[in-house]
């Protein structure tokens, strides 16, 4: 039932995750999956560069959906370069819920395989990893538009829900930035 959208990506639905790293959140709070494992589905998505139109959008849209991912028992986390102070700020303004991981080395990033797109930032991909620390989605698009749906379309079919329903399409008032043009 899952799918893997990438035959460029190393990291393969059915691979086990990288789980032994750490890196700090925008509020300064080690996060580190290994701890999270076998209590929740982790959806992380990597993202090149903070306040950019399409990560911009891409966070929003993570964010508008954010209540449905934790009904279906997951945890979302954000993942890009930038540095602590500047995801905060990026979180802060556009209200996000979720943790945002600065891995400013792309340490994160190298153990999932994700490498910079020109030699430039790191690529857009996100991850579903079931209870279990296998990869249940490995999607690589740089089109910020379809990573949040197709993430919690795998959240609900590892959570049991056997007929998903696509988000909402409307975003949620409160950050037009998220959605200018």
């Amino acid at each position: 039932i899952f799918e893997n959208f990438s035959s460029k990506m190393p990291l393969r639905v059915g691979s086990d995750a990288p789980l032994d790293w750490t890196l700090v959140d925008q509020l300064g709070i080690a996060v580190n999956l290994k701890a999270l494992l076998g209590k929740k589905t982790i959806v992380i998505f990597f993202f090149p560069k903070v306040f950019t139109s399409g990560c911009t959008k891409e966070a929003c849209e993570f964010r508008n959906v954010y209540d449905e991912f934790k009904k279906y028992n997951a945890e979302v986390i954000g993942i890009s370069a930038d540095p602590q102070k500047r995801q905060n700020h990026f979180g802060a303004t556009h209200k996000l819920p979720y943790a945002l991981l600065s891995d400013p080395r792309l340490e994160v990033a190298s153990l999932f395989k994700v490498m910079p797109t020109m030699g430039m930032f790191p690529k857009r991909v996100t991850f579903v990893i079931d209870k279990n620390g296998k990869i249940a989605l490995a999607y690589d698009s740089m089109l910020w538009e379809s990573h949040a749906a197709k993430a919690l379309k795998t959240a609900k079919l590892l959570y049991g829900d056997s007929e998903p329903e696509p988000p909402a399409e409307e975003p949620k008032t409160g950050c037009f930035s998220c959605f200018a043009a």
